[in-house]
């Protein structure tokens, strides 16, 4: 139930980004058009056409990663239950997660282990190893995101980061 939650929200901003993002690029002046109902019916096509190929793209991206997460035992919905309410804890564990994914001894350490390194981790971060073990799963799943080509799910990442709600 938690991951058909996440992904709704994550399908639903996509296409309102996307909406956004293209409201402008169809403007044209009515003469310009011989027969305005078909030209309705194509932009309708293709705008139902592009929605399917987001989700479709999202789908993917969202399967992906939830192929990477099993391989650490972790679970959408442990995801949800474990991810940090209060945005500053948030972005503690973007910042560490960032630390992890830009170091290639640690990220490979991780990978290895199935695990944090919290010694090598102590040594590039500030942060208690009580911190890192309370939010272990949601660091992991982050810093699997950040070093892999899941763009769609990266900008969430980069949103929370400039002030914007997961």
């Amino acid at each position: 139930c938690g991951f058909i939650s996440f992904a709704d929200k994550v399908i639903r901003r996509r296409l309102i980004d996307y909406m956004r993002k293209n409201k402008n690029d169809n403007v044209h002046a009515f003469t310009y058009f011989e027969d305005k109902e078909e030209h309705l019916v194509r932009m309708m096509d293709n705008n139902y056409v592009q929605r399917e190929f987001d989700k479709m793209e999202m789908s993917e991206e969202i399967s992906a990663l939830n192929t990477e997460l099993s391989k650490f035992s972790i679970t959408f919905n442990e995801l949800v239950t474990c991810a940090p309410k209060h945005m500053d804890s948030r972005l503690m564990c973007i910042g560490v997660a960032r630390k992890i994914a830009d170091n290639r001894e640690v990220n490979e350490s991780m990978k290895k282990t199935g695990n944090i390194p919290l010694n090598d981790l102590s040594r590039i971060a500030d942060i208690s190893k009580r911190t890192v073990g309370k939010n272990r799963k949601y660091i992991i799943a982050l810093s699997l995101i950040m070093n892999s080509n899941l763009d769609i799910i990266k900008t969430y990442i980069d949103e929370t980061e400039k002030g914007g709600r997961f």
